[in-house]
């Protein structure tokens, strides 16, 4: 799904989109991770989601999605929240226990930031040069940078240490591209199980038959919709 296609998707669900972040997604793209200075003076991050992965979270949103408030990213176990109506961006603090509760519980929200164009605007610069762990790093990088990698015919090994990274970062475009050169796919599903990102495990599974049989003891590591997801998959399977 392209990108003004998920928005129109979207804002057809929650209503329009603050302006801010629908540039964000048009020109960002998300599927990134930036860090930020929240306002105790501790850097924290965000897994901004791509706009196909913001629409698949309205699904499993803390309240209903008729009410305006929006997955948009992710950390760790935690989920940001915008609500499209103020413009505010708030952290969806919960556990399992939560999940059966979704559309009740909206107590465990905790603020952000009360304008989501002031959020976006003090996110710190993308690093110039990569960092020590450079295949994490480019598994989260832009697709030109990606496609430069991949045109370099990298070794079988960095080739397939890249795409786990890739797996687990929940970049499902990036897994396609590495899948079209050779990589196997059944060897990326611990790993996106680890990263949590509910999209890429359904992607390996249903899109593309992996059986996670061999994995599925990494869910307790995951994240709460992750390990619902798969003990839903246990129990289809008995």
């Amino acid at each position: 799904m392209d990108v003004e296609t998920a928005i129109q998707e979207i804002e057809g669900v929650v209503g329009p989109l603050p302006e801010a972040y629908a540039t964000f997604l048009r020109t960002v793209g998300a599927g990134v991770t930036r860090h930020f200075t929240d306002a105790a003076g501790s850097r924290k991050s965000i897994y901004f989601y791509r706009p196909a992965a913001v629409l698949d979270e309205i699904q499993v949103a803390p309240v209903d999605a008729g009410s305006g408030l929006l997955v948009i990213g992710t950390l760790g176990p935690h989920q940001y929240v915008l609500d499209v109506g103020t413009g505010s961006l708030w952290l969806w603090d919960y556990d399992e226990q939560d999940v059966a509760e979704l559309i009740a519980r909206v107590d465990r929200l905790v603020p952000v930031d009360r304008d989501i164009a002031h959020f976006l605007g003090h996110l710190e610069p993308p690093p110039a040069a990569l960092p020590e762990h450079p295949l994490k790093a480019l598994a989260q990088a832009d697709l030109d940078s990606i496609d430069r990698f991949l045109a370099s015919n990298p070794p079988a090994e960095d080739l397939a240490t890249f795409a786990r990274q890739a797996a687990r970062a929940g970049r499902v475009d990036v897994v396609e591209r590495c899948l079209g050169r050779g990589c196997a796919p059944d060897t990326l599903v611990g790993a996106a199980i680890l990263g949590g990102h509910l999209p890429m495990v359904r992607y390996l599974i249903e899109d593309l038959g992996i059986d996670p049989t061999k994995d599925l003891n990494k869910r307790v590591l995951s994240t709460p919709d992750v390990r619902k997801y798969l003990e839903q998959y246990i129990l289809k399977r008995r």
